[in-house]
């Protein structure tokens, strides 16, 4: 039988977008815990945010004591001694694989109905770069598998380049209070302050919010040899990585611990894509704000009626059920 594998956002995904809350996804989340079937989140949260999550599922009865990937796939924290064996030989044997292959790479250009010449050449620039030299670090109960050699002051500095050449202004999450945070997202000031702890990439908005603003500093950004990705509220600009190739190295991982495995993956945005093409099969949940994006073309791809956690909620039970 295949080990079955879960990827899931967070935000809009597991959790409802103005609530916060996964309760429409207990039932899930129960039998997943129940069934010890691992679960990833995957989200461009913060590892300090991801582990209030961790902990709240905790506290909740749910035993989701797996590996979780931060901040758009920076980095994947595992925790300690989770595979059989030490996961610097696996990760030495999985460095022998080319991670750089499409297979893992970000399958925007492939899922989408062709973008601008820009966006074509990052992905070009993706499969010719050296990305499968990340680095594993030890650090508290955790193994991490840094994907991003980028470091986080210069991609503000790039942002605040960039601004300079827009008809616009750039707002980060470093230009804001844990307060300005909270007013904007409906976070209390504790989750703000979390939020804020960003270490590998860096969440943004412009103002004034209009499509050919964004369009240009997504353009200006691949200039620059850096990715672009765009959520549910912000956009956000990083190193060369992005959720697809840590949920494909993760894959790795799991392929070797059970040799035979089955990867679901979980979502509500185009952010999503490249985690959920190179998954066995994936599924968009529905936004309440906005349909979903008519572009996606992808026959690996199922796109969900129920909004946010009730739709994580039905299509992990039945997933569970047939399997």
């Amino acid at each position: 039988m295949r080990k079955l594998i879960i990827f899931t956002d967070l935000d809009g995904t597991l959790i409802d977008h103005q609530s916060y809350s996964y309760s429409d996804a207990k039932k899930a989340l129960k039998k997943i815990s129940d069934d010890k079937i691992p679960l990833i989140l995957v989200s461009s949260k913060t590892r300090a945010e991801i582990e209030a999550i961790r902990q709240d599922l905790k506290k909740d009865g749910f035993n989701i004591n797996h590996p979780f990937i931060v901040e758009n796939g920076s980095a994947i924290y595992i925790p300690r001694d989770y595979y059989d064996a030490n996961l610097r030989m696996y990760a030495n044997d999985a460095n022998s694989i080319n991670f750089c292959h499409p297979e893992f790479i970000s399958g925007s250009h492939k899922i989408l109905k062709p973008s601008n010449s820009a966006g074509r050449q990052v992905q070009n620039d993706k499969q010719n770069s050296n990305l499968n030299h990340f680095s594993i670090i030890s650090k508290n109960q955790f193994q991490i598998i840094k994907i991003s050699q980028v470091n986080y002051q210069d991609l503000i500095k790039i942002l605040k380049e960039i601004e300079k050449q827009i008809d616009g202004k750039i707002i980060g999450f470093n230009n804001l209070t844990p307060q300005e945070l909270s007013d904007e997202c409906g976070l209390t000031i504790e989750a703000a302050k979390l939020a804020k702890k960003r270490e590998f990439d860096e969440a943004f908005r412009i103002e004034p919010d209009e499509p050919e603003l964004y369009n240009q500093v997504k353009k200006l950004i691949y200039e620059k040899g850096l990715n672009y990705t765009k959520g549910g509220r912000y956009a956000h600009i990083m190193g060369k990585q992005d959720k697809g190739l840590a949920v494909g190295i993760l894959s790795k991982l799991y392929k070797k611990q059970f040799n035979n495995i089955r990867t679901i993956g979980i979502g509500d945005s185009r952010n999503d894509l490249e985690m959920l093409e190179v998954c066995d099969q994936g599924y968009l949940v529905a936004n309440p704000k906005k349909p979903v994006d008519s572009t996606i073309i992808s026959k690996k791809i199922h796109k969900l009626k129920e909004i946010g956690p009730k739709g994580f909620n039905k299509i992990v039970l039945k997933i569970i059920s047939k399997s």
